[in-house]
């Protein structure tokens, strides 16, 4: 499916968007590219591995310690070059670092539903994978709708505004559907949670990008845009990560817990971590099949309530870090310099030392 979409879309490119170009580019930044790219490697390699092997075990910390060298060097590299790949002193821009925290927001507590919420309606409500994708409707339609609500807005109020209002949003649809999975409501209460959600990440999506290419020269467009893709994939593989440890520690626990309290430990076997972890990775009639007949249909339901408590705090962590995100955006980034184009083009030409 993927190489038609892509296809389609780099032929809009080359007939939609405007050349741009940097009359000093100079060489490939090939050292920097292998150096980032080797740190980025490491750190996505042990944070994928450490749910399985541990945050402590040995190779874990290796691929940490690889991974902090060699973006340190990166840094390195990049300081000590006349036109470097990354122009550290962007993040000196209160309106770049303000921008760049919304995207990591944006990504770390929303584009990561994308990934976890179908495992939710596929545990926890039984659906299958089809039906579960027909499910995540009232997330994934505002992606497409909101936008262009976004375009609007952007015309009568101000990018810091926007940003900030968009993952205030995120954050209440974030704890709305936490409360209603916790509180085990039907698909219907659930779906109202993840619409708020995925509003606030359709009003998202695009205008991240355009606060912080705001504020760049537009002969340094490319490298802005390379640094807004990056931090969005970073957050996006962090979130992932991340709350997939919540999420698995948070479902082990409970179910632990409940085993414990009910009849069930002989039933359960020796390996509750794995047990918990198959849970997780949704698959529950796997667990159920392997128990005994008369302990299946609780093991079922154990399984099930156990999931729908670690995602209903998993849920909880991604408002938080969202609401984290929208007060760092309104502190960091200037209404002025992210106006309306025709109030900037007034305060420019009233209070020009404002936008300084």
């Amino acid at each position: 499916m993927n190489i038609p979409v892509g296809a389609a879309l780099i032929g809009l490119a080359i007939d939609a968007v405007e050349e741009s170009r940097d009359p000093d580019a100079q060489r490939l930044d090939i050292a920097g590219m292998l150096l980032f790219g080797g740190g980025l490697f490491c750190l996505i390699w042990a944070l994928i591995g450490a749910n399985r092997i541990g945050w402590s075990a040995e190779m874990t910390r290796e691929k940490l310690l690889a991974s902090v060298i060699l973006l340190a060097l990166f840094v390195v590299a990049e300081l000590i070059q006349k036109r470097p790949m990354v122009n550290f002193s962007l993040f000196r821009k209160r309106t770049f670092l303000g921008a760049s925290s919304a995207m990591l927001g944006f990504a770390s507590a929303a584009q990561v539903m994308m990934t976890y919420l179908p495992l939710y309606l596929q545990n926890v409500f039984g659906l299958s994978p089809a039906a579960a994708g027909l499910g995540m409707l009232p997330f994934a339609l505002p992606l497409f709708v909101c936008p262009r609500i976004a375009a609007s807005l952007s015309a009568r109020i101000s990018g810091r505004d926007l940003l900030t209002f968009g993952l205030a949003i995120i954050a209440a649809g974030n704890v709305a559907t936490a409360l209603m999975v916790g509180s085990h409501l039907p698909y219907g209460f659930v779906a109202l949670g993840m619409l708020a959600t995925g509003c606030g990440a359709g009003l998202l999506n695009g205008e991240t990008a355009k606060v912080s290419m705001s504020v760049i020269p537009p002969e340094r467009g490319g490298m802005a845009s390379g640094i807004s893709g990056t931090l969005r994939f970073v957050g996006l593989v962090i979130g992932i990560t991340g709350l997939g440890a919540v999420l698995a520690s948070e479902t082990e626990q409970r179910f632990r817990h409940s085993a414990s309290v009910l009849p069930l430990s002989n039933a359960l076997g020796d390996a509750p971590h794995q047990t918990a972890a198959r849970i997780v990775a949704g698959d529950i009639p796997g667990v159920v099949a392997q128990a005994p007949e008369p302990f299946r249909a609780a093991i079922a339901e154990l399984s099930r309530s156990s999931f729908a408590t670690g995602f209903s705090l998993v849920l909880l962590v991604a408002g938080a870090v969202a609401a984290v995100a929208a007060a760092l955006t309104f502190a960091f980034v200037s209404p002025a310099e992210t106006a309306p184009v025709r109030l900037r083009a007034a305060l420019e030409t009233a209070i020009p030392e404002l936008l300084d």
